[in-house]
């Protein structure tokens, strides 16, 4: 979404508090959020942007490790 539109909803949001990831109802959770701090190094992706990523089997054991 836009910066623009994330100073608008992010009020909202519930979040991590060790990540400072937002906490959405998505499967596999939030592996990713560039308004963060990035140990990445990945805050800087997407200028102008807010980007949240997450991954269906991010919190699986059955898929640690599978590419």
């Amino acid at each position: 979404m836009t910066d623009r539109d994330h100073e608008r909803v992010s009020a909202t949001f519930e979040y991590d508090d060790m990540l400072g990831y937002p906490i959405l109802d998505v499967h596999g959770g939030v592996s990713f959020y560039n308004k963060a701090e990035d140990p990445f190094g990945m805050v800087d992706r997407n200028p102008g942007y807010a980007v949240i990523e997450w991954d269906y089997c991010h919190e699986e054991e059955s898929e640690n490790g599978v590419s």
